[in-house]
């Protein structure tokens, strides 16, 4: 029970990490969002929406910090109970 704040740091960092290389593997590696003053609207909102970043390692990466606050502030807890 005392190391666990240890191991949810730890989880925490890796969780950020794993996130970081999930979101830089599905980041294409051509910059698709080149609007020309040609195309028309529903091609610049494609172009768009296409650009965004997946959801999926945002949540990884978010997870990822609330082990680490979660462990920050049992720690500080602790401390002082």
């Amino acid at each position: 029970m005392i190391a666990a704040p240890y191991y949810l740091l730890a989880t925490g960092i890796l969780l950020i990490v794993l996130g970081v290389i999930f979101a830089a593997a599905m980041r294409p590696t051509i910059d698709k969002t080149h609007i020309d003053p040609r195309m028309s609207n529903k091609q610049i909102k494609k172009q768009l929406e296409n650009a965004d970043g997946s959801p999926a390692a945002a949540i990884v990466i978010l997870l990822g910090f609330v082990l680490c606050g979660v462990s920050v502030i049992w720690r500080v807890v602790r401390v002082f109970v």
